[in-house]
């Protein structure tokens, strides 16, 4: 027997969801981001699932992220982290900035000034 408040739920009209537009993270990314250079792994990994969500399917939250102080060199540095769930998501995320074709331009021209590496 379904319970009374699954049957409530069934009857909601969530048509209005739609016209919600998704909210700004403003500072979000920048601050997450600043939280990567941390000695705890925990943190690290809660960090990049953070940034992850942000920065997923939003190509603004990917160029702040692009744009933020060595966030692309210390991502870099997790892709080659001995805990597996850092390099994981690490390089989850660095393909999702890679495959913005606003972002990846701004990735190129860091590795290639080397700017994204020398301050690991």
């Amino acid at each position: 027997m379904r319970s009374h408040l699954v049957m409530k739920v069934e009857h909601l009209d969530l048509t209005w969801l739609s016209r919600i537009g998704r909210p700004k993270c403003q500072g979000a990314v920048s601050r997450l981001a600043a939280k990567l250079r941390t000695d705890s792994s925990e943190i690290c990994v809660r960090v990049l699932l953070g940034l992850g969500m942000l920065c997923g399917s939003s190509q603004e939250a990917q160029e702040q992220l692009a744009e933020t102080d060595r966030a692309i060199g210390t991502l870099l540095h997790l892709m080659k982290s001995s805990d597996l769930d850092i390099r994981g998501i690490a390089h989850d995320l660095f393909a999702a900035l890679c495959s913005n074709k606003q972002v990846k331009p701004k990735i190129e021209h860091l590795l290639r000034s080397d700017r994204a590496t020398k301050d690991i």
